[in-house]
């Protein structure tokens, strides 16, 4: 009976004063804390945190070119292939089958790419294969812009690669000395039009087995505070004092 006497009864509608005094108290601090962090967070990692940017493992490369006008006869080299330093790679004739003139590979590494095919005619000069070496010698990287801090030579870099190696320290070798298009590996993939940074070369570490064309995060590390040069001392040996002039005898009287 009770229950269906309190079914008449109509819900007292909260006043907007009152709805408006509970969420200035219970939901506006929460917001006012989350904008205030989230903006902390963008400040920090915009002016504070180590510029942290993606680089790629580059390796040495050479073509493997036509000595002379002719037409080749022969890909002995496959893709991918491990060749030796000077090794036949292909041959080209000009007009003698007899005697064809070898295409030999200038470098120790692995054929990356293979530009023509058995029966085209080249000039002289033209790149036959590309020999990549089988290890890496440095890192490339852009700074995008805006350019917060300018890199230098010899400034420290922790390379972490993408995988479970641990990182490893590095430095700087070279700087660009103007901007220039940053590759297309190390854009964003949201990013649809070019974009400029400063280029810079960073070391392999010893430490870490990394691939050509392997993609490794670099954190710019802050460069170690150089010692204070001492200030010149003054030279402990005193001036020599000039001598005095010695005394003229007086005449005796007379």
């Amino acid at each position: 009976m009770r229950a269906l006497s309190m079914a008449h009864y109509k819900t007292i509608p909260t006043p907007p004063g009152e709805a408006w005094r509970l969420m200035k108290t219970r939901f506006v601090p929460v917001a006012v804390f989350v904008v205030v962090l989230l903006t902390v967070v963008g400040l920090w990692r915009k002016y504070l945190s180590p510029a942290t940017l993606p680089g790629e493992v580059e390796a040495a490369e050479t073509g493997a070119s036509s000595p002379q006008t002719g037409v080749i006869t022969e890909i002995k080299a496959r893709l991918f292939e491990k060749v030796a330093l000077a090794q036949e790679l292909g041959r080209v004739v000009v007009a003698d089958p007899k005697n064809p003139s070898p295409i030999t590979s200038t470098i120790e590494g692995n054929v990356t790419r293979i530009h023509h095919s058995a029966g085209d005619k080249v000039n002289a000069g033209d790149t036959i294969f590309t020999v990549t070496a089988a290890r890496p010698d440095r890192i490339t990287a852009f700074l995008r812009q805006p350019l917060r801090n300018e890199p230098v030579e010899g400034q420290p870099v922790l390379v972490r690669p993408r995988t479970h190696a641990a990182p490893a320290r590095a430095e700087i070798l070279r700087v660009g000395s103007q901007l220039a298009p940053i590759r297309e590996s190390l854009l964003p993939s949201a990013r649809m039009h070019a974009e400029l940074g400063l280029p810079i070369v960073v070391s392999i570490p010893p430490e870490l087995k990394l691939f050509p064309g392997e993609i490794v995060d670099l954190t710019l590390l802050p460069n170690p505070a150089k010692p204070a040069e001492p200030a010149p001392q003054a030279d402990p040996t005193p001036a020599p004092t000039p001598a005095k002039p010695a005394d003229t005898p007086k005449p005796a009287g007379k």
